[in-house]
């Protein structure tokens, strides 16, 4: 049997919010990551994102509705700076796999998860004691990512027309 370490309050802290939070932003960067690759995929667009036919104002309300009810897991998940993650997410996983949907789907979802996860604890680690928005976070990675993309999309372009 293994000898009982944590004080209530540190086993509270772990299983009520922790571990919550931590699936949570597991799930949503996954979920949100597949949206994006199959949206990119079924408008051909490869810039569109889970904004692009309402879907994250659904997820937003849905969010809302779950953060009225109690469920205090949600609140430092912001879901608008997680969509970008449905973004940039499908072309990283392009970029690993090629474009077939069989390896680009998984890819995306496991690569979706493990970003937003790492994301969410750089937020809460790198001012601590206080929580950076989620927002900043990714927008510090995936904002140079996307104009890396875009760079290089316009350079594959000059390329071909040449």
């Amino acid at each position: 049997m293994v000898p009982r370490t944590w004080t209530p309050v540190q086993e509270q802290i772990v299983w009520e919010f922790r571990l919550p939070r931590a699936l949570l932003a597991l799930l949503v960067g996954a979920g949100l990551s597949v949206v994006g690759a199959v949206l990119q995929a079924l408008v051909r667009n490869p810039p569109a994102d889970p904004f692009l036919l309402g879907i994250s104002s659904g997820a937003s309300f849905g969010a809302v509705l779950v953060l009225i009810l109690g469920a205090s897991a949600l609140g430092g998940l912001s879901l608008s700076a997680a969509a970008f993650a449905g973004l940039i997410v499908p072309h990283a996983a392009r970029l690993l796999v090629g474009a077939g949907h069989r390896r680009v789907l998984p890819v995306t979802a496991l690569l979706g998860a493990v970003f937003l996860q790492l994301v969410d604890v750089a937020a809460r680690t790198v001012n601590a004691p206080r929580e950076l928005a989620l927002s900043i976070v990714t927008a510090l990675f995936g904002v140079p990512f996307f104009l890396w993309l875009l760079r290089r999309r316009s350079a594959d372009r000059a390329v071909s027309v040449t």
